[in-house]
């Protein structure tokens, strides 16, 4: 049963029917949890009078004795009753709707390490849960204003459930870390520990008087600042995410992909989409399709397959184009991405007096690099002198707009054309690509763009941007498999201005042409005269190849069915999710991909302190843990959780392996 609820100004659904329980369920005959030497809670036949409340034993009835302190058994709530003269129940206190809540996982600190307090003062085996640590769990622009805070503490083992905490004393919240939810406005606290103050405090429960913001050694319900606020301890918030992952509109997805296996047949966490997108299941039968075809037709095939290979890009074209944010004769699927950016770079790149230049960010694709330089050679100029690589600022990993626009002024009439990356593929940074054309137009420049890592990950919008033209691979984001067919935009502006029926050096655009941008009316008259196809399809050089595009037909129709937007909002929502699970490792991990949702896709980049041998050592050891990521130098380790087959519960298996590795390398 579904049910949608407005916060913080947006619309939120969920299905009530199907929660994630939070409260311990108590086992009077099996292991249970235990606090404050407290006995076991028990369950017993009432007797009384030579009455035996048990059927089995004769009596008519069943008539249970339970014995039990909740304080000390299981999860409880409290209020500042809790702690006053007068009566007042929680049942009354706790707020009978839906909560806005945030989850914060942190790990617990000895005292030293903490430079925090308690009353009376730590002892050196005590373990504090620190402002600090929840400072930076916290997000940092959470999607709505929060009411209760749940605190996870790590590890979060299963044996929570039973614990007995007789022999080792749990962790508690520090004086600092209670001002701190009262500052924020948290009014209902959940935690996974008996108690959120000293097991022996000699009564003086100070943390628990600054969230009720009663007065030290007060009993008076009037003197209670915050008579609401309400404290439920010994909850257990389980690892597994099933509420979150049933909830989420496109799950069903998941199973349409090949997920890669352990030896023992397990789904190993997959979070590598960045580098080679899964298999779509139906791509094996679309490829089979088309071999047989081939041995039942031949070279008729061409003409009289289920899909003709004829006009085979044409399958890819749609699927592209609303990708792309383009019109139809906008894209065309054709070649890999660097051939594709030869092509662009020959049609666009046309250095002329002072204007000679090629802007591109430091630090980019190998093969983009290769490209570039290869073509100011072939220009008969020095790659050293005519490209110009923009780097982040000392002691930063991204570049931000402004830079690109004041290269831009700085070096004016001396750029030809600015080819940048729509999202960087080290850094995991999505870039304003409109903002990038309108500047690069403004100098008179060129706006070419690298889509490889946002294709299928970023929503873009090329014609409206006015970008001149774009490449991309298809085995990334958009699943179609190692060396599948690549794709390029050309705005129909330039497609426009090339004369039909001749060829021409002259404008930006010009082509270098094969048969396959011929038109296709007349193609196959071999004439020596070249008449172009409409639109990008001009730029065509060979006819396509069928089996390397036939799995991208079927990861494009998931895309049409999926719908973009709803899978970016789920990108936004998983990332999101992975950031906090990783902030109680700051310190040891820094998130180099920004955190804005809009200057960033799927992908976040990690790099690992202690130098790049410690990271290698830890991407290994993620590896030996089922996690698949991956590793670039000289020290960052990519994850991205890809919304079209990842779940929150792979962020969540992600982000413990990658604790269970820290701590073991520290």
């Amino acid at each position: 049963m579904n049910a949608r609820i407005a916060v913080g100004g947006r619309e939120l659904e969920f299905d009530v029917s199907r929660p994630v329980i939070l409260a311990l369920a108590l086992d009077f005959s099996g292991p249970q949890p235990r606090h404050f030497g407290a006995p076991r809670a028990s369950s017993q036949p009432f007797e009384a009078a030579g009455f035996k409340g048990s059927v089995e034993r004769g009596a008519s009835c069943n008539c249970e004795l339970i014995t039990l302190i909740p304080h000390c058994n299981g999860t409880h709530t409290e209020c500042v009753g809790h702690l006053t003269h007068e009566r007042l129940d929680a049942w009354r206190v706790v707020p009978a709707g839906f909560l806005p809540a945030l989850l914060l996982s942190v790990t617990a600190e000895a005292p030293r390490a903490a430079a925090e307090g308690s009353d009376p003062a730590p002892q050196a085996s005590d373990r504090l849960i620190t402002r600090r640590a929840l400072e930076r769990g916290w997000p940092a622009s959470a999607p709505f204003e929060a009411q209760a805070l749940l605190i996870r503490t790590l590890p979060n083992a299963a044996d929570k459930r039973t614990r007995d905490y007789s022999a080792e004393p749990p962790p508690y919240l520090s004086q600092e870390a209670a001002r701190l939810l009262v500052s924020r406005g948290i009014l209902h606290l959940i935690v996974d520990v008996p108690s959120i103050d000293r097991a022996h405090d000699e009564g003086r429960l100070t943390a628990h008087r600054i969230f009720f913001g009663l007065p030290p050694g007060s009993a008076q319900l009037g003197a209670a600042a915050r008579p609401g606020a309400t404290i439920t301890e010994l909850a257990f918030m389980p690892d597994e995410l099933p509420a979150r992952d049933a909830l989420d509109p496109l799950r069903g997805f998941r199973e349409r992909f090949a997920l890669p296996r352990n030896a023992r047949g397990e789904p190993l966490v997959y979070l590598c989409g960045h580098s080679l997108g899964l298999l779509p299941l139906a791509a094996r039968e679309l490829v089979t399709e088309e071999l047989d075809e081939w041995a039942r037709l031949g070279v008729q095939g061409h003409e009289h397959a289920r899909r003709p290979w004829l006009p085979y890009h044409e399958n890819l074209t749609a699927g592209l184009a609303a990708l792309t944010g383009a019109h139809p004769a906008e894209v065309v699927a054709m070649n890999s991405l660097t051939v594709n950016l030869h092509l662009m770079l020959a049609s666009f790149y046309r250095p002329t007096g002072r204007r000679t230049r090629i802007l591109m960010e430091a630090g980019a694709f190998s093969s983009d690099r290769h490209a570039v330089a290869s073509q100011i050679a072939w220009a008969g100029l020095d790659p050293a002198a005519a490209l110009l690589e923009l780097a982040p600022r000392a002691g930063e990993d991204t570049v931000p707009e402004e830079a690109i626009e004041a290269c831009l002024r700085e070096h004016d009439e001396e750029i030809a054309l600015v080819l940048w990356p729509g999202v960087q593929f080290r850094t995991g940074q999505a870039f304003d690509l409109a903002r990038i054309v309108r500047a690069a137009h403004r100098h008179g420049c060129i706006a070419g763009f690298d889509l490889a890592h946002s294709i299928g990950n970023t929503p873009l919008a090329l014609h409206d941007a006015a970008a001149d033209f774009a490449v991309w691979c298809s085995y990334k984001y958009l699943n179609g498999g190692p060396g599948a067919i690549g794709g390029c935009f050309v705005h129909q502006r330039h497609a426009d201005a090339q004369p039909r029926h001749h060829h021409s050096g002259g404008l930006p655009g010009a082509r270098l042409a094969g048969w396959w941008g011929h038109e296709e009316t007349t193609r196959f008259q071999m004439e020596p005269q070249f008449r172009a196809a409409g639109g990008a399809a001009a730029w065509q050089i060979s006819n396509p190849p069928i089996l390397a595009a036939a799995p991208l037909i079927a990861s494009l129709a998931i895309f049409t069915e999926a719908r973009m937007e709803r899978l970016r909002a789920k990108s936004v929502q998983l990332s999101y999710f992975l950031e906090q699970l990783l902030r109680p490792l700051q310190g040891q991990v820094q998130v180099i991909t920004p955190s804005d949702k809009a200057r960033r896709g799927c992908q976040l980049s990690l790099r690992i302190e202690g130098g790049a041998a410690r990271g290698t050592r830890v991407f290994e050891a993620l590896g030996a843990r089922g996690m698949v990521c991956d590793w670039r130098p000289p020290d960052i380790i990519r994850v991205a959780p890809v919304p079209l087959y990842n779940r929150f519960e792979d962020a969540w298996q992600f982000a413990r392996a990658l604790g269970e590795v820290l701590r073991e390398s520290a």
